[in-house]
């Protein structure tokens, strides 16, 4: 199987290092998105996990509140229980912490500074792990909640500044605002998907299989691109498939 790997890698012009040959692992780094995505309230990497059964395996690394900042501080322990030589593939879903309030209610940065420490954020993560295999997601359109108020003009502010970072980083972005927007038309349609808390918002059950089914094909793809045949090949053989060995042959006890 290692073999067949290897030469897919050959075969697609994969430079080895970055030719994932072992049981694959999809790495999920964030905010309050994700620090609660294995919850029964707001299971988007549940979901996912059990999608990805026998192909790859879901690690959690999100941090509730943190900001973009905040997390580039912490990416370095945050990485280090990870066999980073690997991840199949990095979902970076992180921002929304800093564009809360349009007067400083929460962290709300700067423009100008957020670009920076996302741009640092996926230079961090791409020191071990190839642009190419990061998806970044920023978050929602406009929400008024209190603990979690800001704009859709502001939501598309930061939303443009993280497409532009992407670009430049060479790294997916998925832009679950616009989506949102196109799919519920109105906002007290979207924030039905959120539930808010102390000092931000999370998806609620609705909200984390509407992610699920926005983000999973994304998913698939990226880990297609990488892992090529091995992809095709889910781990343990399906049951009709498996090939029991042959049973010893009886001792002659004459």
């Amino acid at each position: 199987m290692i073999m067949i790997t290897i030469l897919s890698c050959i075969l697609f012009l994969v430079p080895f290092g970055s030719c994932v040959t072992k049981w694959p692992t999809v790495l999920v780094l964030g905010d309050n998105f994700v620090e609660s995505c294995f919850s029964n309230k707001s299971p988007w990497c549940a979901l996912l996990a059990h999608n990805l059964t026998r192909i790859a395996d879901v690690e959690n690394r999100g941090a509730i509140d943190y900001d973009t900042a905040s997390y580039f501080s912490e990416l370095k322990p945050a990485l280090q229980e990870t066999d980073r030589n690997n991840v199949g593939l990095v979902i970076l879903f992180i921002g929304i912490q800093d564009s809360y309030g349009e007067t400083g209610i929460y962290q709300h940065f700067a423009l100008d500074f957020f670009a920076e420490d996302l741009t640092n954020l996926i230079k961090g993560i791409n020191a071990s792990i190839p642009s190419k295999r990061i998806l970044l997601i920023l978050g929602p359109p406009g929400l008024t909640f209190q603990a979690a108020y800001r704009t859709d003009k502001t939501a598309g502010l930061f939303n443009d500044r993280a497409i532009q970072v992407a670009n430049d980083n060479f790294v997916k972005f998925l832009d679950l605002r616009n989506q949102m927007k196109k799919d519920f038309q109105t906002a007290p349609k979207w924030e039905k998907n959120f539930i808010p808390y102390h000092s931000g918002v999370k998806f609620n059950e609705d909200g984390a299989y509407y992610f699920f089914n926005y983000i999973r094909q994304h998913v698939h793809i990226k880990l297609k691109e990488f892992l090529h045949t091995a992809y095709l090949n889910k781990k343990f053989p399906d049951m009709p498939e498996f090939e029991y060995p042959e049973p010893p042959e009886p001792e002659d006890k004459n």
